[in-house]
């Protein structure tokens, strides 16, 4: 399999290849600020020739690395990491905009598949709940694409959820674990993933909240569309 990314034609089809699909990590980091030195007293200009082009609003430098195991490493700041080439300039949220569904849909089937969960189920899950916006917060401080709970992230060792493969990963289980509990009942699965399992359990079934059974028919309307 390859992995093609055509931010600013820098890469073609041949660039990255593995056995599995590559996943794709996106670690976007605060700039470092530092205070630029004062000139010396009548300094001379620098000439033409070495003067940097100008950057658009919000653009940072992008540098790139391929993993051992073909993982695509996409970062604003590689932090003296060697293995980092330079590959563009973009702007962060236009970089996560065009690596988006296909980046997510790639960690969607790894971890579908480790964990026995229908991919286009997952898939469901993450345009409902995210956007695929890795990251999102809810008012209710759920965080990344699957939206795990602060509690729900300890529980499962997810270390950084605004990491997309640990959020993924940590999300399938989960959800797993919730298709286990209710017999495979994927209505019930998805209710408890949205009000949790206690409220399941009290209401014998869908609780009726308006944001959870809403949550429950947005995944499965998506879940039935054909691709």
């Amino acid at each position: 399999m390859s992995l093609a990314l055509t931010l600013s034609g820098a890469v073609t089809p041949d660039d990255v290849r593995a056995e599995e699909p590559p996943k794709l990590r996106v670690v976007v980091r605060p700039p470092i600020r530092k205070s630029r030195p004062k000139p010396a007293p009548h300094a001379a200009a620098p000439p033409r020739s070495v003067q940097a082009a100008p950057v658009a609003e919000g653009e940072v430098a992008i540098y790139r690395r391929v993993g051992e195991d073909g993982t695509v490493f996409l970062t604003n700041r590689p932090d003296g990491d060697a293995r980092y080439r330079f590959f563009g300039r973009f702007s962060a949220g236009r970089l996560m905009r065009l690596v988006g569904p296909d980046g997510v849909a790639r960690l969607a089937e790894r971890y579908a598949g480790r964990h026995g969960v229908d991919p286009r189920l997952v898939m469901a899950i993450i345009k409902v709940e995210s956007g695929f916006d890795a990251k999102a917060v809810s008012p209710a401080g759920a965080s990344g694409l699957m939206q795990l709970m602060p509690g729900t992230q300890r529980h499962l060792g997810v270390r950084d959820a605004f990491d997309p493969d640990e959020n993924v990963e940590g999300g399938v289980r989960y959800f797993r674990s919730m298709l286990d509990r209710y017999g495979g009942d994927v209505r019930l699965a998805l209710a408890a993933y949205n009000a949790g399992p206690a409220n399941v359990d009290k209401y014998g079934g869908i609780p009726p909240f308006e944001e959870t059974r809403n949550y429950v028919r947005k995944v499965l309307a998506l879940y039935a569309t054909p691709r």
